[in-house]
């Protein structure tokens, strides 16, 4: 049975193969057994990500107001505080969600001035396009007479 399901998962990364082949070139395929996580571990873990959830958005909103993109800015202003209120997370948490954050603020930032621009530049082509009309029209109408 257990070599059924090996052939299994061996035919499935080859097909996976095969459709990222176009993309990339994946050299080695390995499969890994893993041990099956007990349940106290797995709630420390769900514990862990809402207190993660919560230092991110809290970051998110406060880089986002003061429009803070850097992040020893962010972490210069914010580290200490979030190592107050969480002191019994490792302190990469605290620095990893300073990383994050201002990966996430810039980012926003770049895609809203891309979309800003192509709203400016829709405009533009609006204004120039009734720009055409009118001097079109306005040269019917001269030629006319």
């Amino acid at each position: 049975m257990r070599s059924h399901r090996k052939k299994k998962l061996v035919q499935g990364f080859r097909k996976l193969l095969k459709e990222v082949e176009g993309n990339a070139r994946v050299a080695r395929t390995v499969i890994v057994k893993s041990v099956k996580m007990p349940r106290k571990l797995f709630r420390v873990f769900v514990e862990l990500e809402g207190m993660y959830r919560n230092m991110l958005e809290q970051l998110v909103l406060y880089a986002s107001r003061n429009v803070i993109r850097s992040f020893t800015k962010l972490k210069a202003q914010k580290y200490r505080e979030l190592r107050s209120m969480y002191p019994h997370l490792p302190s990469h948490c605290a620095y990893t969600v300073c990383q994050d954050v201002a990966t996430r603020v810039r980012s926003f930032y770049k895609s809203k001035i891309c979309e800003l621009a192509e709203e400016v530049l829709d405009e533009l082509q609006t204004i120039s396009d009734a720009v055409l009309k009118s001097w079109v029209e306005k040269r019917e109408a001269t030629s006319i007479k």
